[in-house]
């Protein structure tokens, strides 16, 4: 099931990339960029530890 979630994840990013970049050209990179952000912030706060 994991895998699964995976190449779902993988067809799910290219079809929407493919639509987008004919609208946006190359600033649709930028999307990319922002939800990569986004979720590099989410990893981040979820490995922190408050315990000392």
């Amino acid at each position: 099931m994991p895998y699964l979630l995976l190449w779902l994840g993988l067809i799910a990013g290219a079809t929407a990339g493919a639509a987008v970049f004919p609208i946006l050209d190359l600033k649709a990179l930028w999307i990319a960029v922002a939800l990569a952000a986004l979720l590099l912030v989410g990893a981040a706060t979820l490995g922190t530890s408050h315990e000392e």
